[in-house]
């Protein structure tokens, strides 16, 4: 088979383009051809996706993190290629909640005719994501772990985000529609999962499933701070849930407006501000799955 290898320079500062020369040595023993291309922008990896469709590409493997995927996915939705991903970014929970290896040598070693699968690609106000649309406290997380610091790599940059996100933040009122059925609440944040785990390996909906059909929600209601620092530490196993004020719903269509500005974050990037409606069921994505797991 032949791939398109697209490799995202700027992942995990620079982690891809330091592995490159290993993964490239390890594919050269397999049947397969591989077509290099280092990207510098998310609309120079969609063009160069489309350009593969029409030039005999059998699939696209990422070679970065749940950014580089996020990019990637309209293109790969418009062309219907499969894909592979080399995980070699921060957080790498696409490949986790798809159950992908998160070993990116094991990850670059494809049999000769994959198995390939169909997962579930929701719409967060019309634009597609692979693992968790979020708002509120989450959503201030993901900027604060979006900016470099130093000493925290990894996990451990999300942990460090969530601490200094709680010292100023406040809740919100919310009116929440699920599948057309009413909720208000005033609240500390909104998790719309399509698989269970965020930040690193945060179970943040450890009931959700890419192959289900639906999106799964976890809201934390009003709580104090020292409750939620408490509470923290359970969300690496999802026993954040057993919580009187964590909320998990299930459904296909799901609304959430506010009258205080909140700022909605896909896959970890900022999408924009509430209104936000997430729906599920009209994208699948095709997805290889390598020689073996980790």
């Amino acid at each position: 088979m032949r791939f398109l290898s697209i490799i995202n320079p700027f992942a995990s500062r620079g982690r891809a383009l330091k592995l490159l020369p290993r993964l490239q040595s390890i594919v050269a023993r397999t049947n397969h051809t591989f077509d290099w291309r280092v990207t510098q922008s998310s609309d120079e990896m969609q063009a160069v996706i489309a350009d593969a469709a029409q030039s005999g590409i059998d699939g696209v493997i990422l070679v970065g993190g749940d950014g580089t995927v996020s990019s990637a996915l309209p293109a790969l939705l418009s062309t219907g290629l499969p894909l592979g991903v080399i995980p070699c970014g921060r957080g790498n929970d696409f490949v986790r909640n798809a159950g992908l290896p998160l070993n990116p040598l094991h990850a670059a070693v494809y049999p000769d005719r994959p198995e390939i699968r169909s997962i579930d690609i929701p719409a967060a106000n019309g634009r597609p994501f692979g693992s968790i649309a979020c708002l509120g406290l989450d959503a201030r997380i993901n900027e604060l772990a979006n900016k470099p610091v130093k000493y925290f790599p990894g996990r451990s940059a999300f942990v460090y985000a969530t601490l200094k996100a709680m010292r100023h933040f406040e809740p919100f009122d919310v009116t929440v529609t699920l599948d057309g059925h009413v909720w208000h609440s005033t609240i500390m944040m909104a998790a719309i999962a399509n698989g269970p785990s965020y930040g690193g390996g945060m179970k943040i909906a450890p009931k959700a499933n890419m192959e289900d059909g639906r999106l799964n929600l976890c809201i934390v209601r009003r709580t104090g701070k020292w409750t939620m620092l408490k509470e923290f530490p359970g969300v690496f196993k999802g026993k954040h849930t057993q919580h009187p004020n964590v909320i998990s719903l299930s459904a296909k269509a799901v609304t959430i407006t506010s009258e205080t500005d909140q700022k909605v974050f896909a896959d970890g990037e900022n999408i924009g501000q509430l209104p936000l409606t997430c729906s599920i069921g009209e994208h699948h994505l095709n997805i290889m799955q390598p020689m073996c797991n980790d």
